[in-house]
C-alpha cells in the first residue's frame, strides 16, 4: 500500500484520536484494534478504509440511533463509570463528511463496537511534505510560567497528552488525572498554581470536583486556586462562577495561551492574531 498521500492530516488525526479515545474508555477488558486498508486505488490516488474496533461494553439499538448527538450517554450507571461521549463522535462525523466520507458503526451490547470510514486521498510527494511549526509557542514568554505547577483533570487521554505537551513547552510542570475524584485527591496532596478542569468526567464531574475543592480551601484557610474549565458547552448561566470557562474546540494554541492567566503577569506583549 502507498505510504504518502496529500490531505488534511490534522482533521484525520483528530478523528482517529476521538474514536480511539472512546474505544479505550469503554473497553475494560479485551482489546482495541486499529486497521488501515486500501480497497481501491488508481494512478492518481487511493481510497483508504480506517477501522477502530473494540471488545468493550457495546451499545443498544436505542443508543445507536442518537450516537452522534453531542454528549450522548447510554444510561446513568454507564455515565457515572465511563462518562459520556462528549463532542468527540459528533465532531468526528462532521470532519469525516467534510473530507468527503461517511462514518459507519456496528455494535452489539456486551460484545463491543466497530467504527469505520473511507476517504479518498491523492498520492503525495514525500520530498515536498513539510511540517509547519506553530509560531505562537515560539513567541510565548516562557519566563512567566517557568516552575509553575498545574493540575490537568481530563478523561480524554488524547487531550491529556496534548495539554501536557503544550504546558511542558511553556516550562510548566503538570500532573494529569482522569476524573474529578482523582483531581480532589491530588489537590489535597499537593499545591497547584492552577487547575485545568474538564466539566464532563466519570465518577465525579468538574462541577462537583470544583465545589469540593472550594470547600477544602475554606475549611483549611487555603488560598483560592484558579480553576479553568475545559468544556465544549456554551454557558448562558453564571451558576458556576468559581470556574473560568473556556473552550478547547479551537485547535489554535494562541487561544489557550490567552485564556491561561499569567500567574501575576499579562499577555499584553503577545501579538493579536487575525482569524
Amino acid at each position: 500500500m502507498p505510504t504518502c498521500f496529500r490531505g488534511d492530516a490534522g482533521r484525520l488525526l483528530q478523528v482517529l484520536l476521538n474514536l480511539l479515545n472512546n474505544a479505550i474508555k469503554f473497553t475494560e477488558k479485551g482489546h482495541v484494534d486499529v486497521s488501515v486498508t486500501c480497497p481501491r486505488q488508481n494512478e492518481h490516488g487511493a481510497q483508504l478504509r480506517f477501522e477502530i474496533s473494540d471488545t468493550g461494553i457495546g451499545m443498544s439499538p436505542d443508543t445507536l440511533t442518537k450516537l452522534f448527538t453531542p454528549f450522548t450517554q447510554a444510561d446513568g450507571s454507564t455515565t457515572r463509570k465511563f462518562g459520556g461521549t462528549g463532542l468527540g463522535l459528533s465532531i468526528s462525523k462532521k470532519l469525516i463528511e467534510l473530507m468527503g466520507g461517511a462514518i459507519m458503526v456496528r455494535s452489539m451490547e456486551g460484545k463491543g463496537s466497530s467504527f469505520s470510514f473511507e476517504l479518498k486521498f491523492p498520492f503525495g510527494d514525500r520530498e515536498k511534505t513539510s511540517i509547519q511549526v506553530q509560531p505562537e509557542l515560539e513567541r510565548a514568554p516562557r519566563g512567566v510560567f517557568r516552575g509553575k505547577h498545574v493540575l490537568v483533570a481530563e478523561d480524554n487521554i488524547a487531550s491529556q497528552k496534548v495539554l501536557l505537551r503544550f504546558l511542558g513547552k511553556l516550562g510548566i510542570r503538570a500532573d494529569a488525572v482522569a476524573n474529578g475524584a482523582e483531581a480532589v485527591r491530588s489537590f489535597q496532596q499537593k499545591h497547584y498554581d492552577q487547575i485545568l478542569m474538564d466539566c464532563q468526567m466519570p465518577e465525579l464531574d468538574g462541577y462537583a470536583a470544583t465545589r469540593k475543592i472550594r470547600e477544602i480551601e475554606l475549611d483549611g484557610a487555603r488560598p483560592r486556586t484558579t480553576i479553568i474549565a475545559l468544556t465544549a458547552h456554551a454557558f448562558a448561566s453564571g451558576s458556576f462562577r468559581m470556574i473560568r470557562k473556556i473552550s478547547l474546540t479551537s485547535s489554535r494554541s494562541l487561544f489557550l495561551l490567552r485564556c491561561l492567566p499569567s500567574f501575576g503577569g499579562h499577555w499584553g506583549d503577545l501579538p493579536e492574531r487575525s482569524s
